[in-house]
């Protein structure tokens, strides 16, 4: 199914929104803030290993070395829970004491996994968890209950990527793969189509962040972080073409983090 792509915005022709941007002295892929934004978990490329960084004393620790653990991982009341690839399982990782156990032997993604022990204690129904199903032609609701329900707003042909959850629980992000991203309510009524954006991820109920990239077929030439409003379409510019490669933001209140290409990572924090 196509459609016909109309431009959300002049991307180039946007103001660079006020900010401070700093130079972290770490390496790390696919940042994501801890739930206080004290903390930025980090990963490797290929989602090898977690370490985190203390934004306040600048100490980075190693908390996990094993294959899958940078996958989505998700904070939990002080700890951190993690996928083990090669042992197929669900484990947790104590952030002060720093010990391991398994959880579950399980193939359940973290944040699935904590979504439906979150679930068994919730007496009004609602939303906890959405992914995509297993060939990604829909994206599954995960309720309080443990019912599912599958929606696929753009038909089944599409391939559904980028899926989250919004903090109210009331919505959907997603991108259907090599078209748009679109923001849905959860019976699959598109209330935003969000353009040609990458690597969308909410920020809070009424703002997302996202990447927009050009390549050569090699490598990247261009990549930028925005921010936004998806109800009024308004965009912030938080990085230009003459700064670093902007990959992969995540937001806490006016900060957000992004990696580079090779590694680096920088910490925005907004006026």
């Amino acid at each position: 199914m196509k459609w016909l792509v109309t431009p959300l915005v002049l991307l180039a022709a946007l103001p660079l929104y006020a900010q401070n941007i700093t130079k972290l002295d770490v390496k790390g892929y696919y940042p994501q803030f801890s739930p206080d934004g004290k903390q930025i978990l980090l990963t490797s490329s290929k989602f090898t290993g977690l370490k985190i960084l203390n934004l306040e004393n600048k100490q980075l620790r190693s908390l996990t070395d094993v294959e899958g653990a940078g996958y989505e991982p998700v904070f939990e009341d002080g700890k951190v829970i993690f996928t083990n690839k090669k042992l197929k399982s669900v484990n947790e990782v104590d952030l002060f004491s720093g010990k391991q156990h398994v959880l579950q032997n399980s193939k359940l993604p973290p944040a699935l996994f904590k979504s439906k022990q979150i679930g068994i204690s919730q007496s009004l129904k609602q939303a906890i968890h959405a992914r995509p199903n297993q060939d990604l032609s829909g994206i599954i609701l995960t309720y309080s209950d443990q019912s599912e329900v599958e929606i696929a707003p753009q038909g089944k042909k599409e391939d559904y990527v980028w899926i989250s959850l919004s903090p109210d629980r009331k919505k959907v992000l997603y991108k259907a793969a090599g078209y748009k991203a679109f923001v849905t309510d959860l019976n699959g009524k598109v209330l935003a189509d969000l353009g040609d954006i990458e690597a969308p991820k909410w920020a809070n109920d009424d703002q997302i962040v996202y990447m927009v990239t050009e390549d050569d077929h090699l490598s990247y030439t261009k990549a930028d972080v925005f921010m936004m409003d998806w109800q009024k379409k308004q965009v912030k510019a938080l990085t230009t073409a003459s700064s670093a490669l902007a990959m992969y933001p995540s937001a806490y209140a006016n900060k957000v983090v992004f990696n580079t290409p090779e590694g680096d990572l920088y910490l925005i924090e907004m006026e």
